[in-house]
């Protein structure tokens, strides 16, 4: 079980940040089952529990789901991954970058084959990502602070890719995409 009971702003970041999870074998968990609605002191929360594909150690994580907005009646904003101004308690900004990357990517191969169903998918996750990763920028800050590192391995990552994680980098991703979602 997680130690800290984090807040998630939707059901797509759960979903977002479990896939972005590994076992401690190195194996990528499955998803046996969730479990909504629990209460942890008052608190809403969802209950995942998955399996390793490698070594099949089961794991379960919680997480917050107070955010949701009408969680009582199962509507939580729909595709929505975070309509808050607040970064995510669950994804750093690392993970948010990995994000961008693997969706310009992507884009990449869409626009090869000029598939722009896809592309317009690829673009509009770069511009999510991106602004999710932003959230955790102080204003007028170039880089994000060691808040914004969750983890020994985002602090290695972010070090080894530094120049990628310029507010400016971001900016200019988020501005070429905007516009490129606007030629489609």
């Amino acid at each position: 079980m997680e130690a800290q009971l984090r807040k998630a702003h939707s059901e797509r970041e759960e979903r977002l940040y479990l896939a972005m999870q590994a076992c401690s074998c190195g194996g990528d968990y499955s998803y046996q089952r969730e479990v909504r609605f629990l209460q942890k002191d008052g608190t809403p929360v969802s209950c995942f529990l998955a399996e390793c594909a490698v070594c099949h150690s089961c794991r379960e994580f919680q997480f917050d789901i107070s955010s949701f907005g009408d969680v009582d009646s199962g509507k939580e904003k729909e595709g929505v991954l975070n309509s808050s101004s607040e970064p995510s308690e669950l994804l750093d900004v690392t993970m948010w970058g990995i994000y961008v990357l693997y969706y310009m990517e992507r884009w990449e191969e869409a626009d090869k084959m000029e598939e722009k169903v896809h592309q317009k998918r690829a673009l509009q996750s770069i511009c999510e990502g991106v602004q999710e990763a932003l959230k955790f920028y102080p204003e007028n800050e170039e880089y994000p602070p060691p808040s914004a590192l969750f983890t020994p391995s985002s602090h290695q990552r972010f070090m080894a890719m530094k120049p990628w994680f310029r507010r400016s980098n971001f900016l200019k991703i988020l501005s070429h995409a905007e516009r490129a979602l606007q030629s489609l």
